[in-house]
């Protein structure tokens, strides 16, 4: 598929913008590579857009990857946006997630959430050494997960965070990845933890497995998608004797999984625009 550059595209449009309208118009950068739809970029504020790009932000079409720094003003103004309101909501935030997994009965680990000054003593009341405790807001890649095997792992915990993500240790050497664009899964894959680490995460030792994934997986991931209303989302999910929980939705996710089985997102993306799937 040829490319055009992206000053090209904005030029035609431009002077066709009142009489023939792109099909489809995007902000991030995630279509760039798609000759059919105009990206217009990040901007510092909507007053650096032309009026002809205002128009067609504002016409009632679709916006495509809206961005952080957007997306409150489209769902604001009922412009319909993919992804959606929700996944910016979500992104980086396990506190939200958790809250999000509970109220929709999504199967996920016993989760509880303190702060003040004594929340140390509160969590050894509700949990048994080792527990999971994570940086709840922020960190990605692996960082921030860490196995609590002793009061004094708590205490270097608390002194350092100010609300307290403690998790149920479920032990496994091994998680699920389910990447999936608008319900539509693409790729899943497990993530298998390295010699040293009880992590999954590539970044923390992990490695790939192309074993099969269970169709059990499968649904649990195509259910929390579409409840939570993740429109594209790498799912980390993990399984034992007592059944399958959903750990965390990844909005940003890493590609080296799909770009290990001869995949590239960008063009799947641009495919399934282009079917109407998306």
């Amino acid at each position: 598929m040829s490319t055009l550059s992206s000053k090209s595209i904005q030029r035609d449009t431009k002077a066709t913008s009142r009489d023939k309208a792109p099909p489809w118009v995007a902000i991030g950068r995630q279509f760039r590579h798609c000759p059919e739809v105009l990206t217009l970029g990040v901007r510092p504020s909507f007053a650096e857009y032309e009026s002809w790009e205002k128009e067609l932000l504002f016409s009632g079409r679709t916006i495509y990857f809206p961005t952080r720094r957007f997306i409150d003003i489209f769902h604001n103004s009922g412009i319909p946006t993919y992804p959606n309101w929700r996944y910016y909501q979500y992104i980086g935030n396990k506190f939200k997630q958790t809250l999000l997994f509970q109220a929709l009965d999504i199967p996920h680990p016993r989760t509880r959430f303190y702060w003040g000054a004594r929340k140390a003593g509160g969590i050894t009341d509700d949990f048994s050494f080792p527990f999971i405790a994570k940086i709840g807001k922020g960190s990605s890649k692996g960082r921030g997960i860490f196995l609590i095997r002793s009061q004094s792992d708590l205490d270097a915990y608390c002194e350092t965070n100010r609300y307290a993500y403690i998790q149920e240790y479920i032990p496994t050497r091994q998680s699920a990845r389910v990447v999936l664009l608008n319900g539509h899964i693409i790729k899943a894959y497990w993530l298998e933890a390295g010699k040293e680490s009880f992590l999954t995460n590539l970044h923390q030792g992990g490695t790939i497995s192309e074993k099969p994934v269970p169709e059990k997986i499968l649904e649990i991931a195509r259910m929390a998608a579409v409840k939570c209303g993740f429109d594209e989302v790498g799912l980390d999910i993990i399984q034992n004797k007592n059944g399958c929980y959903v750990l965390e939705a990844n909005m940003t996710f890493g590609t080296k999984g799909l770009e290990e089985s001869g995949m590239n997102l960008g063009q799947i993306r641009c495919d399934m625009l282009l079917k109407g799937l998306i």
